[in-house]
């Protein structure tokens, strides 16, 4: 494990209660991003760690041993942070398909499923904040229509 690494890739090898361990089973990777280490703060490299797993779907897919192209998000909590990266893929892939998507319309359902998800005003914030990120840095949104941002009171 390289310690400068935001994460770390394992193989797993599932057997269901009837097969043997001979069988060849099933084959997975689990993903661990070691850096998301609070819930309450999201990393800012999360985009370019949703590229690592869309990257690891893409090769599982074309494996005829793995279990295809599904994910399983797991987090400490189970809630938090496996929430809000399940709302900045939805969201994402719906920028990327309809080039519009509804931020608090999609939370709201995603909150729905996933109950205590997005229980931290951070979160609502970072999510925003990436998604513009992502927009303009892929030509979706024009930069000249960005406002300036008011300065807070704190600055």
């Amino acid at each position: 494990m390289d310690a400068d690494r935001d994460h770390d890739t394992y193989e797993i090898l599932i057997w269901g209660p009837g097969q043997k361990k001979k069988d060849p089973g099933v084959k997975t990777n689990m993903i661990q991003f070691r850096k998301w280490t609070d819930d309450r703060y999201i990393p800012d490299n999360l985009l370019e760690f949703r590229a690592i797993v869309k990257i690891n779907i893409v090769r599982a897919d074309k494996d005829e041993q793995r279990a295809g192209n599904c994910v399983m998000f797991v987090c400490p909590s189970g809630v938090h942070r496996c929430g809000t990266m399940a709302a900045l893929d939805i969201i994402l892939d719906r920028i990327a398909a309809e080039k519009k998507v509804g931020l608090i319309e999609t939370i709201t359902v995603l909150r729905k499923q996933r109950y205590g998800c997005f229980t931290h005003f951070e979160h609502y914030s970072h999510v925003a904040d990436l998604i513009v990120r992502h927009a303009v840095s892929s030509g979706i949104v024009d930069p000249t229509c960005i406002g300036v941002r008011k300065k807070s009171n704190n600055a």
